[in-house]
């Protein structure tokens, strides 16, 4: 993770708000951003024990995916960006397909690391096979 600064910066030549936190003319923080409650999930999450695994997707620009497997194999986790698009502090959702071989997961699940809900991915939706784990119509 590259976090840039963690709130908003004002120059002379004028805002940078790639920040995580939103600032308001008097340099005082108003809000944080969407991003701030992203970082937060992301960090609590991760802990450093990876490995890569190969995946696929319905869709390839503007998509990156990042695929880990824990080293102690308990299970697997991957992150999904859609990075076509800039950010944004609204939700817009496009369904996706991903296959991940050679992954552990226990029981699947996909987390809104904006907003840290987790949300099951439906049985219908997800399919396992001896070389690993299909998805059809995951958010994303």
């Amino acid at each position: 993770m590259n976090l840039f600064t963690i709130a908003e910066l004002r120059y002379r030549s004028g805002w940078t708000t790639k920040g995580l936190l939103a600032m308001d003319d008097a340099l005082r923080v108003v809000r944080p951003k969407g991003a701030w409650f992203a970082a937060q999930q992301l960090c609590s999450t991760l802990d450093g024990r990876v490995r890569d695994f190969v995946w696929s997707a319905s869709i390839s620009i503007g998509l990156t995916v990042s695929a880990y497997g824990r080293a102690d194999r308990v299970g697997d986790f991957v992150t999904i960006w859609m990075a076509a698009a800039a950010p944004s502090e609204r939700d817009e959702w496009v369904r996706l397909g991903f296959e991940f071989r050679s992954a552990r997961f226990i029981e699947p699940v996909w987390v809104d690391f904006r907003t840290g809900v987790v949300r099951a991915i439906p049985e219908a939706a997800r399919s396992r096979s001896s070389s690993g784990w299909r998805f059809l119509g995951v958010p994303g």
